[in-house]
């Protein structure tokens, strides 16, 4: 479903979607917060996924090597790597 409304181009939506997932503990919080930022990054949403990355910092969420995997093209000022559909 999630990935149905980021190709339909709803992203707020998708975020909306995912964040209360990280509070019923079906999926950890760093996995919600790289998903949304893989779909605003893959969307050329840049300053969103910087957003979303800061407040992933600010709620005491240390990221992974896939949150910097997805962060790094967008910092370099690359194209962003595709949204993965499986996990």
């Amino acid at each position: 479903m999630f990935s149905f409304v980021v190709d339909a181009g709803f992203l707020d939506k998708a975020r909306e979607l995912l964040m209360p997932l990280s509070n019923q503990a079906m999926l950890p919080e760093v996995a919600v917060f790289t998903m949304v930022i893989m779909a605003y990054a893959g969307a050329g949403k840049t300053k969103d996924a910087h957003k979303v990355y800061r407040h992933m910092l600010g709620t005491a969420v240390t990221p992974t090597s896939y949150t910097y995997t997805a962060l790094s093209p967008l910092v370099m000022g690359l194209s962003p790597a595709p949204i993965l559909t499986q996990f």
